[in-house]
């Protein structure tokens, strides 16, 4: 089903499980990834302002995960304002109807879960929502409300890939060798584990860039400690 597609090809991995499908939202079914606006979302609920509370019950399949393994829950886009609770426990919160986030489950996941997204949407004007309004007319569009984009998990080694860019063109095309048209960003849980794999990849010429989760005091003292290995450091 369409539904059930990896959405992001670029990284896909095997222990990909999807979220989408049916969920309740303020107790009526909606078919997630769908906004509730849209005929496809399938919801005969109330398209009223106010809090949007999504809930969706979920076993990972036996297996999933090895013992070692994270377990990353991603979410493509949630407008706009939104708090995720796996198991009754707070998770994360997020700001932004645009951009997508993931959060490390692995601590609050169990054989049965419920996950709640509560997401708030009244168009404020502080943040950016283009040309949506609440009654559509002329060159303002219908609104989109709540969970708009995928919603997966996958399980990742303590190391892991977890954002991609390669720039290219005719010239870089043709130097396929040349790894500094590369940028990676590299998460860990494990900061000694990730200094060997920055250090690593930094000398075959790839430009990393630490992940924010990874700690302020490991980022302070060590990472300034590798400028004078690397000729130019990113």
């Amino acid at each position: 089903k369409y539904s059930f597609v990896y959405p992001r090809p670029r990284l896909k991995r095997s222990s990909f499980f999807s979220l989408n499908g049916k969920w309740l939202l303020n107790g009526d079914l909606i078919e997630v990834p769908f906004p509730r606006e849209a005929k496809l979302s399938e919801y005969k609920g109330d398209l009223k302002t106010g809090d949007l509370v999504y809930e969706k019950n979920f076993s990972l399949p036996e297996k999933f995960a090895k013992f070692t393994d994270m377990i990353i829950l991603h979410f493509g886009a949630v407008d706009q304002l939104c708090e995720v609770y796996l198991n009754e426990e707070l998770i994360c919160e997020h700001i932004g109807g645009y951009d997508d986030f993931e959060v490390d489950i692995t601590k609050y996941i169990k054989e049965e879960n419920t996950l709640k997204v509560i997401c708030t949407d009244d168009l404020d004007i502080n943040l950016p929502y283009g040309k949506q309004t609440n009654k559509s007319k002329g060159m303002w569009y219908t609104r989109v409300s709540g969970i708009w984009q995928s919603v997966w998990i996958e399980a990742v080694p303590k190391i892991y890939v977890k954002h991609i860019d390669i720039n290219a063109t005719k010239e870089k095309i043709q130097q396929m060798d040349n790894l500094k048209d590369v940028s990676m960003v590299i998460a860990s849980s494990e900061p000694k584990e990730y200094l060997g794999s920055y250090m690593a990849a930094c000398r075959s010429g790839m430009k990393l860039s630490v992940d924010p989760q990874i700690a302020e005091e490991f980022k302070n003292k060590i990472m300034p400690t590798l400028e004078n290995d690397i000729a130019d450091p990113e």
